[in-house]
């Protein structure tokens, strides 16, 4: 981030949590942080509007298309839960068998 000369150096840690640190994400919100709000940080993080990323949204799609149904269902389950979850478990709620949920694992 610093070579990319972003500003507000003490908000970068929130910027990687809210980005996962997924590095292709922050690399894709680091340009738009560029480019429209003048390097700072505190500036993207502050701002209540929706910012339309499109090449973020392409990037899922394309990842979201490869994988099987099974895996599509796994994706949308975990998407729909509002607490944390312990991935060593079968889900209650979604019907896989044990020897699938085990090749997931």
């Amino acid at each position: 981030m610093k070579q990319k000369g972003l500003k507000d150096e003490e908000r970068w840690d929130e910027l990687i949590t809210l980005y996962q640190n997924h590095p292709t994400w922050l690399n894709i919100i680091t340009l738009a942080i560029r480019e429209l709000f003048n390097n700072q940080v505190s500036l993207f993080l502050s701002d209540d509007d929706e910012l339309f990323l499109g090449d973020i949204e392409a990037l899922l799609e394309n990842h979201l298309e490869r994988l099987s149904e099974l895996e599509n269902k796994v994706i949308s389950w975990l998407a729909l839960q509002n607490e944390p979850i312990d991935i060593s478990q079968k889900p209650a709620d979604l019907e896989l068998s044990n020897k699938i949920y085990d090749d997931l694992s």
